[in-house]
């Protein structure tokens, strides 16, 4: 067996020397590997808010529609309601006996009992939809920031 020459001490700060060098290379490619995570996280991130976005300006967008619509709607129930009753007020006056005008009121009362009733539903679900957009918004925010954080913990776990 081939005996070792010992090692001199130019030899030694060359090892020391290399060794730091590899130790630094190590560091450097630790924060590029982190950088790379990072920038995969945020650019992910963010394209999930932009859709989130995009699809809840298009859900309240389509739900305003349909409001608008259904209000629309009852104000033109109204509106020929009130035409129809003036018409019966004034049929009623030379050809319906009093009692056929009673009911009729009494049918027209209850349509437009019916037709507040259906408005004021609208308006408590409008009202809810309201409520509800900020704890929905809150939710789908703290989805994508737990994902994000989770994708960006095993991404660093994996470069380690």
């Amino acid at each position: 067996m081939a005996e070792k020459e010992p090692m001199t001490i130019t030899g030694l700060l060359e090892f020391i020397k290399s060794e730091d060098r590899r130790y630094e290379q190590r560091f450097i490619d630790q924060d590029k590997a982190r950088d790379s995570a990072l920038l995969t996280t945020n650019t992910s991130t963010s394209t999930a808010f932009s859709a989130s976005k995009t699809a809840m300006e298009a859900a309240f967008a389509a739900s305003e529609k349909v409001s608008n619509t259904a209000q629309k709607y009852i104000e033109d129930k109204f509106k020929s309601l009130d035409g129809l009753q003036e018409q019966l007020r004034q049929k009623s006056e030379s050809f319906i006996p009093r009692t056929e005008w009673n009911i009729t009121v009494a049918n027209f009362a209850e349509g437009i009992k019916k037709l507040e009733s259906f408005q004021a539903a609208i308006q408590g679900a409008q009202t809810y939809s309201d409520k509800n957009k900020n704890n929905t918004s809150l939710v789908l925010g703290l989805i994508i920031a737990g994902s994000g954080l989770i994708l960006t913990a095993i991404a660093i776990f994996i470069h380690h």
